[in-house]
């Protein structure tokens, strides 16, 4: 772990590719209008942001060893937010 922590710390992009903080919210939303090549809806960027925070829940179990639970895609977050 040592060897490999060294290794990380001493790489070209400087040890660490996540330093840029949260993206803020119109960030966000301009990026989805880039990759939709229109203006997000008020439901899609819940359900972005929902997704987001499941991602990141996952993260922090599988950091804490325990077992991610169910992968969930988009419409099965949307179900759930609109409590389908």
């Amino acid at each position: 772990m040592r060897r490999a922590n060294k290794t990380n710390r001493a790489s070209s992009t400087g040890g660490s590719l996540h330093t840029g903080g949260s993206i803020t919210y119109p960030a966000t939303t301009k990026k989805m209008a880039i990759e939709l090549g229109r203006p997000p809806t008020q439901s899609e960027e819940a359900v972005k942001a929902e997704v987001k925070r499941l991602e990141d829940e996952r993260d922090a179990r599988i950091t804490a060893g325990l077992p991610p639970g169910p992968p969930m895609d988009e419409d099965e977050v949307w179900d759930r937010m609109a409590g389908g």
